[in-house]
């Protein structure tokens, strides 16, 4: 299974509580997962990585849960405010994407510009650039 990367925007929501994470938690569960993945989580709430994890009380209990919170970071951002999009780009730039895809709202909210992106688009991990076809989309 290919590594992957997922940026959930609204991460301390109750949509990410009650359905999304739960779901991710399942497929690692069911070993549908790739050994090599991250989600962020991006919200308002200033929160470390630690206190995301320990956000999901329902879920932390059960036995894979130290496996899984492994793969979760947390970024803390508004999102009418450019700085945490900065800061999440920042983390974003140590890896090379086969693609993108962003709410419109994104953009629309904040002054970044698909080309703000463009540098953890096209740098690999080891700064070498990637001559990857990337299908960008915003939707």
């Amino acid at each position: 299974m290919q590594p992957f990367i997922m940026v959930i925007f609204g991460a301390t929501g109750d949509l990410v509580k009650n359905k999304l994470l739960p779901s991710l938690f399942s497929l690692l569960v069911q070993k549908k997962t790739p050994s090599d993945f991250t989600i962020i989580g991006f919200s308002r709430r200033d929160l470390t990585n630690e206190q995301f994890a320990n956000s999901f009380p329902h879920l932390s209990k059960r036995e894979e849960w130290a496996d899984f919170s492994r793969h979760l970071l947390y970024q803390q951002g508004e999102f009418e405010n450019e700085q945490g999009y900065k800061q999440l780009i920042e983390k974003l730039a140590t890896w090379r994407f086969q693609s993108i895809s962003l709410m419109a709202s994104v953009f629309l909210s904040s002054k970044l510009t698909i080309e703000d992106l463009l540098p953890c688009l096209l740098v690999a991990k080891d700064n070498s650039m990637s001559s990857t076809s990337l299908p960008v989309s915003v939707d």
